[in-house]
C-alpha cells in the first residue's frame, strides 16, 4: 500500500466494493471512511496516543505547545501558556 492517500474516486470505489476493513483507524484515516466503527476506532487510537504523552517526553520547556500537548505544568510552560492566552485574547478584540 502506498503512503500517499488514494484519490477521491479510488476511496469511493474501495468503500463501495467493500475493500475497506471497517472498525480500524486506517479505515478512517487512510480511506476516509466515516462509519461509526471507523470513527470510534480512530477516536480511541488518538485518545490513547495523547494520553501516552508525558512532560518527560517533551524536548523543550517554556512553550505553550508543551503545556498543551504534553500536559506540562512547570513554571516555564505555565507562563508561556498564559502569555499565549493573553495574546489570543488581545487579537480577538
Amino acid at each position: 500500500m502506498s503512503l500517499n492517500k488514494p484519490t477521491a474516486e479510488r476511496r469511493a470505489q474501495a468503500l463501495a466494493n467493500g475493500e475497506v476493513k471497517h472498525g480500524t483507524a486506517t479505515g478512517y484515516q487512510y480511506w476516509g471512511c466515516r462509519c461509526a466503527e471507523c470513527t470510534r476506532s480512530a477516536t480511541e487510537r488518538t485518545r490513547a496516543y495523547l494520553k501516552s504523552r508525558t512532560p518527560e517526553m517533551a524536548k523543550t520547556h517554556g512553550t505553550a505547545s508543551t503545556y498543551v500537548n504534553y500536559h506540562c505544568r512547570c513554571d516555564l510552560c505555565k507562563a508561556a501558556a498564559s502569555l499565549a492566552a493573553q495574546a489570543r485574547k488581545a487579537r480577538q478584540k
